[in-house]
């Protein structure tokens, strides 16, 4: 399995990696800490299982991120990841075409489930 997770907080890919490993025995996962990193990344990784995407960072608006990783890879899943708990937000966000929203403050239990659900082809909303 390989997982693309991109947000420009080092520390918190970094965190996350820890938690992605109970994912999977065999999870390989790459890091971009900017928008266009994370598309050369997805261009030279075909194999992607999952991209894990910030809403919010520098250079980028998130949903524009996002509807550019759906058009160029529409059979790639794609999560939104945000501190933000506006229902607008998620709305959007799955409007554009994210198969699950989970907010940062999520617990890594609950991450860890609501991306398997994803993986196993459903949707996750919180």
């Amino acid at each position: 399995m390989k997982v693309l997770i991109v947000d420009d907080h080092a520390l918190f890919r970094d965190g996350l990696c820890h938690v992605l490993n109970a994912l999977d025995d065999k999870v390989c996962i790459l890091q971009a800490a900017d928008y266009a990193n994370a598309l050369q990344q997805a261009a030279t990784h075909s194999d992607l299982d999952l991209v894990l995407l910030d809403l919010n960072m520098p250079g980028k608006d998130g949903f524009a991120a996002l509807a550019t990783f759906v058009k160029q890879y529409p059979a790639l899943p794609v999560v939104m990841l945000s501190g933000s708990r506006l229902h607008q937000d998620i709305q959007r966000a799955l409007d554009t075409g994210a198969v699950g929203y989970i907010p940062k403050f999520t617990t890594s239990i609950v991450m860890l489930n609501a991306l398997r659900k994803i993986l196993a082809g459903g949707t996750y909303v919180p």
